[in-house]
């Protein structure tokens, strides 16, 4: 038992220098999904390097958007998501993470797309959890609030959130409208991250599925756009997030019997993941012997 899984994204050739450093979770990246010459047998191997190693396997889709009201875009979509998600089973993945993508005719008309692609993967793969990443501005479809809904709508426990921690930093602050991320650093603190997770807690029946890394920001024409940066070298700041971590990883999942099974990915640059895994890690635990009864 361990309070929390832990880790990061690994290709085949990467799980076990992922496994010498205690990672409990390894997480099959979107690009293993779009090389057409990766055969069942690469994620038959997966599967089997990594029940080895690691306590879950989690996978990332394919970065396309499932907003599409084009029925031969949607339907183009919906199987390569469907495919995906299948090769993630056979990878021994329980959870399948997805990005919506950019709203296109609004709430609640973008929702629809989205809830048919999802639907025809639980039916289709049966075994598999399918996880809605938050997004970081207005702009995208996955506010904690949209997302609750399109839950609602799909009405199947094997849906959950995955709250992307620098996503609901810039969209709850607004920094994505400003793009001061210093100014919006000062209201990420312990309370602050407490809020999200008692509203993501609310939401999930099984895992509570936390990603992180740190971002600057940018200016792209009229956008304010994140890009990320080493544990370290960027916002929001460490020491609230892990403080609020370690605090509710203990008390109100742990001690509270809730049981959820939370699981921390680490989702940085890949020059340095392993050494900000860990760090990451160090950071959360390093706090929470001071809960731990």
């Amino acid at each position: 038992m361990a309070l929390f899984d832990w880790g990061t994204y690994n290709g085949l050739t990467k799980l076990e220098s992922a496994s010498l450093t205690g990672m409990r979770l390894t997480e099959i990246p979107p690009a293993e999904f779009s090389r057409r010459y990766y055969t069942e047998e690469h994620f038959i191997k997966y599967r089997e390097l990594s029940s080895k190693y690691f306590h879950l396997v989690t996978a990332h889709a394919p970065y396309y958007s499932l907003v599409n009201h084009d029925k031969y875009t949607h339907e183009k979509v919906k199987r390569a998501m469907v495919q995906a998600a299948k090769k993630a089973s056979v990878a021994g993945a329980k959870i399948f993470n997805m990005h919506l993508g950019p709203k296109v005719r609004g709430v609640p008309y973008d929702y629809e797309p989205v809830v048919d692609v999802v639907k025809a993967i639980l039916n289709e793969v049966p075994s598999i959890y399918v996880s809605l990443e938050t997004t970081y501005t207005e702009r995208f479809l996955g506010s904690l609030d949209e997302i609750r809904e399109i839950i609602e709508m799909i009405g199947d426990e094997r849906v959950i959130p995955s709250a992307q921690l620098e996503n609901d930093f810039m969209r709850e602050t607004r920094a994505y409208a400003h793009g001061d991320l210093t100014l919006a650093d000062k209201q990420a603190t312990v309370d602050f991250w407490l809020s999200i997770f008692n509203k993501l807690k609310r939401m999930t029946n099984k895992y509570f599925s936390l990603r992180f890394s740190q971002i600057i920001s940018f200016r792209f024409r009229t956008f304010i756009m994140k890009k990320r940066v080493p544990l370290g070298k960027g916002y929001p700041s460490l020491e609230p997030l892990a403080e609020a971590l370690a605090l509710f990883l203990t008390r109100d999942l742990y001690y509270a019997g809730s049981g959820l099974e939370a699981h921390l990915i680490y989702t940085g640059p890949w020059q340095l993941k392993y050494r900000d895994t860990v760090k990451l890690y160090c950071e959360v635990m390093g706090r929470a012997t001071s809960y731990i009864k």
